[in-house]
Order: structure tokens, then sequence, then C-alpha cells
């Protein structure tokens, strides 16, 4: 099967796998481990994270934590931030952990993007230090679930800032003026987007050249007819790609290329491009994670104030409370960190109540700790978000993110392929074929 636009981000983590049980073992050193041995000199430590244009709020305030870091630490270590654009990012990373490269903190995804690193033994469990620190643990309250995703072997591996979901945004004007509703089944969405472009509005502003944009639409499609038990047999090896399920949702998703729903050259469209139709108003509607919500509801944004949100709904009734998403913006210490008790330390701060409320306030975001907001200061929005969360049946994390580089991309290349004109049932036969080969080590 073909392999699209992430072929570069497959290869080099096959290559990381690859490499991981051949290098060599050799003896790291962490300096200064402790808080009693210093150095005479400034020890420099790193952060690594994607900076894309819907992170600049989130790399200010881990610069602003950096500063503070920096200004008053008992390591003698100052932090420095880099940043990268998200595909670059997942290419460096899997890059330096192949080579053994020093890592001191960095930003992972959950699931089976970060499970290879773990075990390989390139990243430090850094919830011996949370069960350590009582502060640090009580900041999540009784909520273990948070640390679900990312503990392997018993063992937590990272530290979630955020919780995410995808979501479909829409133009509140449009819907007024074309005297529409929000959706309460998915024939109701697919009427809306035929009534939409009808009338010469563009209904989705969905844009095909990263595969993961069609993934979680699709996703988000089967979550509609199968629900979690769908998702979590299928994560669990108990069901199949071309199970009936699937294979149906597959002919649902392609109705959007069928009806002309989506942008032109849309599989030539980069997420900002699509993302710009939306915030533009040059489209009615536009499904993504709830990350781009603060840029969404910038005031400089001509969409912001006709700005709202609603759940794609299901084609089964019973599944829609079933929704992608997932705990996010994780940070992870390098098991050869240059000082590990530093690097934990600056991951710890993530959790402070004052950045948690900056990235509740700021960002957007629902924060991952058990911290009381003042709901004047949270955009109306963010609180429907957290009435979701609150309502919700079950939550599917992007199968990119649980099943990882391999299987998990090739899912989104599969909806890719999908909305560029393929037969939906060959296409997820084909996964399916994919999924027992990589299984059985062919790849």
């Amino acid at each position: 099967m073909k392999v699209h636009g992430n072929s570069k981000v497959i290869l080099v983590f096959l290559l990381f796998i690859c490499l991981a049980g051949c290098v060599n073992k050799r003896k790291i050193t962490q300096e200064y481990e402790t808080e009693g041995s210093q150095p005479s000199e400034t020890l420099s430590l790193t952060v690594m994270m994607p900076g894309g244009l819907n992170n600049e709020e989130v790399v200010n305030i881990v610069k602003e934590m950096a500063a503070e870091f920096n200004a008053d630490n008992p390591y003698h270590a100052e932090m420095k931030v880099e940043t990268y654009e998200d595909e670059q990012y997942k290419i460096n990373l899997a890059t330096m952990m192949a080579k053994n490269s020093i890592i001191d903190v960095f930003y992972t995804w959950e699931g089976g993007f970060l499970k290879p690193f773990v075990d390989s033994g390139k990243v430090y469990e850094i919830g011996q230090e949370i069960d350590q620190d009582r502060q640090w643990k009580m900041r999540f309250g009784e909520d273990d679930d948070c640390f679900k995703e990312v503990t392997f072997h018993d063992g937590i591996y990272a530290v979630p800032t955020t919780w995410t979901t995808a979501v479909m945004f829409y133009n509140t004007r449009i819907f007024e003026e074309q005297n529409l509703t929000v959706p309460k089944t998915y024939d109701e969405f697919i009427e809306i987007c035929e009534n939409l472009s009808e009338a010469g509005i563009l209904p989705l502003a969905l844009a095909g050249s990263d595969a993961w944009i069609p993934g979680e639409f699709l996703q988000q499609v089967a979550n509609g007819f199968g629900g979690l038990e769908l998702y979590q047999d299928t994560v669990h090896g108990a069901r199949a790609w071309d199970d009936e399920h699937y294979v149906r949702s597959a002919k649902e998703f392609a109705r959007l290329l069928e009806g002309n729903y989506l942008p032109e050259d849309f599989l030539d469209l980069s997420k900002d491009e699509g993302r710009d139709l939306f915030m533009n108003e040059k489209a009615a509607m536009y499904f993504m994670g709830t990350w781009d919500l603060a840029l969404l509801a910038n005031e400089t944004t001509p969409v912001s104030k006709n700005l709202g949100i609603f759940p794609l709904p299901p084609q089964n009734p019973k599944y829609e409370n079933v929704n992608v998403g997932s705990m996010d913006q994780h940070y992870a210490v390098g098991k050869n960190s240059r000082n590990i008790k530093a690097s934990c330390a600056f991951v710890k701060m993530f959790s402070e109540p004052k950045y948690q409320e900056k990235f509740a306030y700021l960002t957007k975001n629902i924060v991952s700790t058990d911290i009381d907001l003042d709901e004047k200061k949270l955009h109306p929005l963010l609180i429907e978000v957290a009435k979701q969360k609150k309502n919700a049946e079950g939550v599917t994390p992007w199968f990119d993110r649980k099943l990882g580089t391999i299987v998990g991309v090739e899912f989104n290349n599969v909806a890719q392929s999908i909305l560029s004109g393929k037969d939906p049932e060959k296409q997820m036969m084909g996964l399916e074929r994919y999924s027992k080969e990589y299984s059985m080590g062919s790849y």
C-alpha cells in the first residue's frame, strides 16, 4: 500500500527501531544528578517542542517558564527552548533517539508514538519522581486516567499538560443566514453540506495534504458507527479493519468527496491553508482538534465573532458522546539527560497552578490538573468543550498516536486515499492486510 505524505516520518521511525536494538549500551553519566553536587559553570539543558502557528502562545508560556527556571534553580542549570515544525519535530526526535543523542526534556505524543522510545530505554520513568512528590501528585487529583496513555510496564513516562478533542467548528453567521441548525445525526450533517453547496458556500475547510487530517475525520465517523467498543477491539487486535463498521464508515466518509463538499484541490492544501479558509469565512465548517481554538477565537480573526462548535454527530444515536480526543501536550525526560533531576523539576513546572491558568486562559485549553478556574476568564467555547468532556461516554485517542507511526499512520493514509477517489471497501481491506503483515514482521 502506497505511503503518502508521512513516508519520511515512517522511515525514520523504522530506522530508529532497527538502531535502538543495535546501538552500543554505553554508560551514560548524568552530570550533577543531585542538588548537593553542582558544577562550577552553568549546565545547559534543552526542551524540544513543536512550534507551529497554533503553538505560538504555548511556546511563549514555555519560554516564560524557562526564564523563571533559569533565574533560580538549585541545579545551576539553564533551560533553552528549541522549536520545530510538527513533522520536522517528529523526524528530529526519532533521529536523535536512534543516535542516542542527549535529550533533556522533550514534547511527546502518547501511546504508540512514545512506546518505542520507552521500550528501547530512551525515556526516564518520571512516575517515580511524581510518586515521591506529594505536591506534584496531588495536582492531578484522583484522575489516574490522565496518565493512562503514557503508562508502560507499570511506569509513567510523560506528564500531560492539557486535554483536547476533535470538534466541528462552524460559522454561526453563515448558519443563521442559511436557516441551518446544528445537526443531530450524520445524515443531517450531510444534508447541511448539500444545502450549503447548493447555496454556493463551501461546506468544509478540509485540507488533505497532511493525511492525519482526513484520518481524524474518518476515525470520528467510525466512532459514530461502532462506538468505544469498536475502537477498543481494534487497538487490542480483536476487530479487523475490514469489519463492516469500518467499511460502512469509509463509505459514509467518501460522501464528502462525492458531494463536492471539500475545497478545490484540497489534497494539495496544507493544514494552515485549510484553516485559513475557515478563519477568513470562506467555508462554513472546519473539523479539527480544540488546539486551534485560541487561533480561531483571536479577535483579529474574521471568524472569531461568528464562531461555534458542535460534535460531529453519529450514525448510531447511542454513540453520540464518543469522541476522538486524548490528554495532550505531554513532556518527558530523556534517560540520558545531562541532569535528570533538573529536567524533572522543569517538567513539574507545567503543572504549577499559575502556568495551568495560562494554558487555560491564554491557549484556551482544558488543563490536565485539578485546578479551580475563573469561568469569567474562560472563552465560552472552552466551557462548552469542558461540558462535552464531562458528558463523554468514551474518548478515542487518535489512531496515529495510539497505534504509532506504522499502522496508525497507515490508517491516515487510507483516509487520504478514500478522499482521492479510491474505493472505500478495498482501502479498508488493504489496511487489514497491511496490519497483518506488519504484525508478522514483514515491514
